[in-house]
């Protein structure tokens, strides 16, 4: 907003007073100034600023698929976990079969120890002993009864 001014002495105070004028009914805007506080507002943001930013949650971003990958997968991860306690639940099963088959041991150790009944039906089964005067038997079985026909 420009105007012609006249080159004499008067005219220069003229010309300044009208500046003057000029900036008190610019608005604030156009100055550059904040009205509260008479401070120079910032300038825009530039597009670079805004592409630092962009990097930054890029890199946290990663930064956290990281975190959750190692989570998941790592030494201590969900996934090892779960197989530890897989395996921790076979081991539990096979410490009870082998819990009962130790009972019956000790069972059969306790009947071998106390009972002869048990001694003499081992040897007539296992070992094909008999007491004097007895006789054996042996009964064809189905299948030898088969093939004879």
């Amino acid at each position: 907003m420009k105007k012609d001014v006249d080159a004499s002495p008067g005219a220069c105070e003229a010309s300044r007073q009208f500046k003057c004028q000029a900036k008190e009914r610019l608005a604030p805007s156009e100055l550059n100034v904040n009205p509260a506080w008479e401070v120079p507002l910032a300038p825009a943001r530039e597009p670079a600023a805004a592409g630092n930013k962009n990097l930054i949650t890029i890199c946290l971003l990663i930064f956290i698929a990281a975190m959750l990958g190692y989570a998941v997968f790592g030494n201590r991860g969900v996934l090892r976990i779960l197989q530890a306690e897989r395996q921790r639940q076979q081991l539990e099963a096979q410490l009870v079969d082998l819990q009962q088959q130790q009972q019956r041991l000790r069972d059969e150790i306790e009947r071998l120890r106390h009972d002869k009944t048990y001694w003499e039906q081992l040897a007539r089964k296992k070992l094909g002993m008999v007491r004097d005067g007895e006789l054996i038997y042996h009964l064809p079985s189905e299948k030898s009864k088969q093939k004879g026909q």
